[in-house]
């Protein structure tokens, strides 16, 4: 059908338009050309539908908020907590905007850490006016987000996504799904090495991680296990036994 042909082809253009390097991720080669190929071993990270539930468990939670700041790129917020005598790392919200002024961001920031305490800041500290603006007329406190071996940062990252290590709410986190299941990796032309495709958003991704690196979720101890009435009368009577035992033995001497 030629018609439909050239509606394929303008539509291709204008994609690629859109997105420029749009042709060399594997959904474009797969999709538009109707090649075979595989993109597991192509994305940034390893995120997969066993990381989605439909919501956390109660316990006692340490909140955690990333923040990614942006002008004409979005600002973006990663919301996600640590549930006491659990090693997973539970990421509950997400939301990004671009051209976001300091009364915008810091509503975000207070709306979600009002019922969240403690709740712990990480950001992205090189917008320093941003950052001293929320500190000074918000009295909100921001801790600097590591930013050093960010490739390293992310392998140990995709550890725990396909360990299950982290955990995502499914209907409150769409937007930070579509990033990681979009976000591919591209090579560097003379070195090989990888890095995340510059044609394609990773403002929440960014969010995520610096969330991540700074919540540590997996060393999380689990709790002890409570001993019986019958285990600690018995544990009493060998320590007893094993005093008696180690005791001095007093001899009379004439």
């Amino acid at each position: 059908n030629p018609h439909m042909r050239e509606q394929w082809l303008a539509k291709m253009e204008q994609k690629k338009r859109d997105v420029p390097g749009v042709e060399e991720t594997p959904a474009f080669i797969r999709d538009y050309l109707g090649r075979w190929c595989t993109d597991r071993g192509d994305m940034v990270y390893r995120y997969g539908e066993h990381n989605l539930v439909a919501e956390i468990p109660s316990g006692i939670r340490n909140w955690f908020i990333g923040v990614d700041f942006g002008w004409d790129d979005d600002t973006a917020f990663v919301l996600g907590c640590v549930i006491k005598n659990d090693k997973r790392l539970w990421i509950v919200d997400a939301f990004k905007k671009p051209g976001m002024l300091t009364d915008e961001i810091a509503n975000v920031l207070v709306d979600w850490t009002e019922n969240r305490q403690p709740c712990v800041i990480v950001a992205d500290t090189s917008a320093k006016t941003v950052v001293k603006d929320l500190q000074a007329r918000y009295g909100l406190g921001i801790f600097a987000a590591k930013k050093d071996q960010k490739r390293d940062a992310i392998r140990s990252m995709n550890t725990d996504f396909a360990s299950g290590g982290i955990r995502i709410l499914q209907d409150p986190c769409g937007p930070y799904i579509k990033e990681l299941k979009e976000l591919p990796r591209k090579k560097h032309p003379e070195t090989g090495v990888w890095q995340e495709h510059p044609a394609f958003p990773n403002h929440l991704c960014d969010a995520g991680l610096y969330l991540w690196r700074h919540a540590r979720a997996w060393m999380e101890k689990e709790a002890p296990k409570r001993k019986t009435e019958e285990e600690k009368i018995l544990e009493e009577q060998v320590k007893r036994a094993q005093a008696r035992k180690n005791a001095p033995r007093w001899r009379r001497t004439r």
